[in-house]
């Protein structure tokens, strides 16, 4: 499991109160971010799309 494929797990793991098809559009949303983010890094060298992920599951 890659280190994305682990964060998405985390997130869509704290969001069992929704839909299957809610959750897999999550799911694909995240995977459509990482892609178009695939090239951004944070001044610390993480990439961007870290951060975002993150905040949701702290939120969810």
């Amino acid at each position: 499991m890659s280190d994305e494929d682990a964060l998405i797990k985390k997130l869509l793991d704290k969001l069992d109160y929704l839909s299957k098809e809610d959750k897999n559009q999550i799911r694909n949303a995240i995977y459509y971010i990482i892609e178009k983010h695939k090239n951004q890094f944070r001044k610390s060298g993480e990439p961007y799309y870290i951060h975002p992920i993150e905040s949701a599951i702290i939120l969810a």
